[in-house]
């Protein structure tokens, strides 16, 4: 994220935002995380 730090703000060729697709893989590693750490803790829960 600090390498693109310039592009934070920027638009692309096309007009979309500059870092539109890295944001999108950051983004959905995030979800992905939380969602498993959700998951376990739930099923921790329910052998207990």
């Amino acid at each position: 994220m600090l390498a693109r730090s310039s592009q934070l703000f920027s638009l692309g060729k096309s007009g979309g935002w500059a870092i539109g697709l890295q944001m999108f893989f950051l983004v959905t590693a995030l979800v992905v995380a939380v969602t498993h750490q959700a998951s376990r803790s739930k099923l921790a829960v329910q052998a207990e």
